[in-house]
């Protein structure tokens, strides 16, 4: 009896020991090489980053994360500002890197516990950089993404880990 509840316990702390170690908060791609400029020097540049996609909940999620982890200048505003370089952001040597998002979602039709037809959305997004002055869009990571939501996560954890001494 000692042994099994010994082994419960083992293995609760085992699950949540793993699920602590999968959180998106410290996950990285390991390709961040491929997708963040080579020219891109956080240290001496302004990031734009444009505002998240879903709503201004995740936003508020993203921005707090953001002045959390990345130590670098950073503005989140518009993708349209961003594209723009206009007024307050024209000095493309000081903003010269805007961070924008890509959303994915795809679809699963299966049975739900009752039998029933059921769809499954997943939703995923992707970060990816503009050279505003050149105009030059870059690719994302090329590594899978099951972060939902908070895909900022792992691209801005990628960012950091490559600048960060």
């Amino acid at each position: 009896m000692f042994a099994r509840h010994c082994l419960s316990l083992g293995s609760l702390v085992t699950f949540f020991l793993l699920a602590l170690a999968s959180s998106p908060s410290k996950n990285i791609y390991s390709d961040a090489d491929n997708w963040i400029p080579e020219s891109f020097d956080p240290e001496h540049t302004t990031l734009l980053i444009a505002t998240h996609p879903i709503n201004e909940k995740q936003n508020s999620r993203m921005i707090k994360f953001l002045e959390d982890t990345y130590p670098f200048a950073f503005e989140v505003v518009s993708e349209e500002v961003i594209k723009a370089n206009a007024d307050k952001y024209s000095d493309v040597k000081k903003y010269r890197f805007g961070l924008l998002w890509r959303e994915s979602a795809t679809s699963s039709v299966g049975m739900d516990a009752t039998g029933r037809p059921s769809t499954n959305r997943a939703w995923d997004m992707f970060g990816y950089f503009i050279d505003r002055s050149t105009g030059k869009t870059y690719s994302s990571t090329q590594k899978r993404n099951v972060y939902g939501q908070i895909g900022y996560k792992p691209v801005v954890n990628s960012i950091v880990k490559k600048f960060k001494k």
